[in-house]
């Protein structure tokens, strides 16, 4: 009985982030939803469109359908999962504020490019260069491979969609999971960015399996969601993805 205040004071932290993360989510499925309502409506896509879109009270985002409910739930289960694991893992240091930060983009990056099939540079650019800055106050991988990992995500994925364009005379991949394989190289590095490809195809393609019912599945789905889960997945479990495919 002694030792209820302690147990308690150790639970009440988590529970609120989970809480919080869950809110959270759930603010995040709004953005995604106002701001492919926007582009529908014909809106360019830059800065001003996702500023509209995050507050909502300005401008017609405000006449824009709300989202739907089974995005809500997903949003919401997704972010209270990725900050309850972060702060098991770290507890409320300044890294983990960072890191909500940079799930939270990540999240927008996935549900808009499911929505619309776009990554937004006004979302893809300032994830890059969060994680940039990250590395240089200490917060995570040196800077030397942040850098590393920023110069040769653009590199590889940029090499790759061009070889794919000559072989096949069209796009196959499009600038912003470029920028977003980037975007995550600052994150975690040059070293596991293959890690993060290999997880991302493994996921894009069962989900196109799944979606068509069929083992050769054709047709074009949205990369960015699963380099997305491929880049939290190696950031927070890169051991146990490397077991999965070895």
């Amino acid at each position: 009985m002694a030792d209820m205040p302690i147990a308690v004071q150790g639970v009440l932290p988590a529970l609120a982030v989970g809480v919080g993360g869950m809110l959270a989510g759930r603010a995040c499925a709004g953005v995604i939803s106002r701001y492919a309502g926007l582009i529908e409506k014909g809106r360019n896509v830059d800065r001003s469109t996702l500023h509209l879109a995050l507050f909502s009270g300005l401008g017609p985002s405000r006449h824009l359908a709300p989202a739907r409910p089974r995005s809500k739930l997903f949003c919401s289960l997704a972010m209270g999962a990725v900050l309850s694991a972060l702060h098991g893992q770290a507890g409320l240091v300044p890294a983990f504020w960072v890191l909500a930060l940079a799930a939270a983009m990540l999240l927008l990056l996935a549900g808009i490019d499911m929505r619309v099939s776009l990554l937004p540079d006004a979302l893809t650019l300032p994830l890059m260069w969060l994680g940039l800055l990250a590395a240089w106050a200490g917060l995570g991988i040196s800077l030397h491979d942040a850098f590393a990992g920023v110069v040769s995500g653009f590199l590889f994925l940029a090499a790759l969609a061009h070889g794919f364009r000559w072989l096949r005379g069209r796009q196959g991949i499009g600038g912003g999971d470029i920028k977003l394989l980037a975007a995550l190289g600052a994150w975690i590095g040059w070293q596991d960015l293959a890690w993060v490809l290999l997880t991302a195809s493994s996921l894009g393609i069962a989900y196109a399996m799944l979606r068509q019912r069929r083992l050769l599945p054709r047709g074009a789905y949205p990369f960015g969601p699963s380099l997305a889960l491929g880049g939290m997945a190696v950031f927070m479990q890169g051991t146990a993805v490397h077991s999965w495919f070895s």
